[in-house]
């Protein structure tokens, strides 16, 4: 049978699987924007409106449509790299980064430096981190989402002076953006020690049991500012983005708390449990090594 006397519907039938058949698609929202590669339009729409809510801080509200994007479009690698980035157990969190770098040779050259630099990034790995994302804004400089979210990318390395430069940019792109988003702030406000604000609670003086420190990368100032002759925790919690042990035996906080006499006694997620020799048994805790 000759290629003319085929039939309407097999015809049809053909198109049909091509269409099916199509890979996921890059697809710009506006000149000049970061692509978006999924192969569901729902998805997308889905996609559009959480990410919306984790450029406002709103993670919690984002990860469910995030995750119901992701069900009708396993491959929707932005999809997972926001899922990352709306937060929740760590059992959720890094899986999602690292099924996004899974991905990222399948979707737009943009996307790919976009997941590889927050990646490199959230690794510890701050100079290739910097350099991609270097590229990335190189590509899209007035993509005022791709701004903000490098911006925040720097205010969670605790470069500030870096994130306030590409936070301000924002606002220059888009001056209605701050007031829309809220990404913008400014306030003065008086530092005190630890030890200041304990001594001005009901607890001055008291034993302290468990001190949890989580302060967006200032867990070794805020441990500095304490008087350890007056306040000495049991238990100490603070949190680390070294990935191993070598790497935490050269960061500066480990040096300062393993110096005031505390053992390394356990390592979950992102936070590490220090415990005060003095106050265990003589034989003491065991201390975590890089061969346990």
């Amino acid at each position: 049978m000759g290629p003319s006397s085929r039939s309407p519907s097999v015809v049809v039938l053909a198109i049909v699987c091509a269409v099916l058949a199509l890979p996921a698609l890059a697809v710009a929202q506006k000149p000049g924007e970061l692509p978006i590669t999924t192969s569901s339009t729902e998805a997308r729409d889905l996609f559009l409106e959480a990410r919306d809510l984790v450029l406002n801080v709103e993670g919690e509200r984002a990860a469910p449509l995030l995750d119901r994007a992701i069900k009708m479009d396993p491959a929707f690698a932005l999809a997972h790299l926001y899922r990352f980035m709306a937060g929740g157990s760590f059992t959720v969190v890094r899986p999602s980064l690292e099924k996004a770098a899974e991905l990222a040779d399948r979707v737009s050259p943009g996307e790919r430096l976009f997941i590889l630099g927050l990646k490199a990034g959230f690794d510890g790995e701050a100079t290739k981190g910097g350099e991609l994302l270097d590229q990335l804004l190189k590509a899209f400089p007035n993509d005022r989402q791709v701004v903000y979210v490098v911006g925040l990318h720097y205010f969670y390395l605790t470069d500030y002076a870096t994130a306030q430069r590409y936070l301000e940019r924002v606002t220059t792109l888009d001056p209605t953006f701050a007031a829309e988003w809220g990404c913008e702030a400014r306030s003065t406000v008086t530092c005190r020690t630890l030890t200041e604000i304990v001594d001005a609670t009901r607890y001055r003086g008291r034993r302290i049991d468990l001190l949890s420190v989580d302060t967006e990368g200032h867990d070794l100032q805020v441990l500095q500012s304490l008087d350890f002759d007056r306040y000495r925790p049991a238990l100490i919690a603070v949190e680390t983005h070294a990935r191993t042990l070598e790497e935490l035996h050269a960061t500066p906080l480990y040096a300062h708390v393993a110096a005031l006499g505390y053992s390394l006694a356990g390592w979950a997620g992102l936070t590490l449990l220090w415990v005060d020799r003095a106050r265990v048994p003589a034989e003491g805790p065991p201390e975590l090594s890089a061969g346990a």
